[in-house]
């Protein structure tokens, strides 16, 4: 895990505590169960085009803090010779409960939310529901 201040983002403190948490530490699971070969996330911001983006409160310089996160999980399994994929966003707010898998959301939403093709050498990439099963969802 790297942490550097380059490498973070506000994020509501409930949001924090809760479903993002639960889901960081399914990851964390994850990587010690030896299902998988190989781990990768990718978690990112998105802003919504045409709302305010806020300023962080008390915060002396021009920090904006965005409206929500996106998480996509990618686990490699040479034994089945495949690649699993899940994808989640979360709204920059106090979540409606803690169940991370309540924001399971489809590849093609975020990259029309982010405007990033985030996985180009592919197309109709679906969420995989072995790993979604593995993450307890």
């Amino acid at each position: 895990m790297v942490n550097y201040l380059s490498n973070i983002t506000p994020q509501n403190s409930s949001l924090n505590r809760t479903s993002w948490k639960y889901l960081e530490e399914k990851e964390r699971e994850l990587v010690n169960n030896n299902k998988y070969n190989k781990l990768y996330i990718l978690a990112g911001t998105y802003n919504i085009a045409n709302q305010e983006i806020c300023q962080l409160p008390r915060s002396n310089n021009n920090s904006k803090v965005p409206h929500g996160f996106f998480k996509i999980i990618a686990a490699f399994s040479h034994k089945e010779g495949n690649i699993a994929l899940a994808s989640f966003i979360f709204k920059n707010q106090k979540p409606k409960d803690s169940n991370f898998c309540n924001n399971i959301t489809t590849i093609d939403n975020i990259e029309t939310l982010t405007n990033i093709n985030i996985m180009p050498a592919s197309s109709n990439l679906q969420n995989n529901i072995a790993l979604l099963e593995d993450l307890g969802c």
